[in-house]
């Protein structure tokens, strides 16, 4: 799947409390953007992260959209930007 990709959007939801009290997202997921980061670059391969979910190190100042909790929806016509810039639509 990676190989055959042009883009990919990546969702990151606080799904899991650390001991610090803030919730963050899945370790797999987090495994995934650096995958796909590193395959297709930080302008084809958007973090969209929710809000409350504390960022991790290395997604501070790429590409996000960040959107409230429980409604991605909020964000499609950003999305849909994003995918006319690249000339995916």
């Amino acid at each position: 799947m990676l190989s055959e990709a042009e883009f990919a959007f990546l969702i990151i939801t606080a799904e899991d409390e650390h001991m610090d009290q803030a919730l963050h997202a899945r370790e797999n997921v987090i495994h995934e953007v650096g995958l796909f980061q590193g395959r297709l670059g930080p302008k084809r391969a958007i973090i969209l992260l929710e809000e409350g979910c504390k960022e991790f190190s290395n997604i501070v100042g790429l590409s996000q959209i960040h959107f409230p909790e429980g409604r991605i929806s909020a964000v499609f016509e950003e999305i849909r930007r994003v995918l006319e810039r690249e000339g995916v639509i």
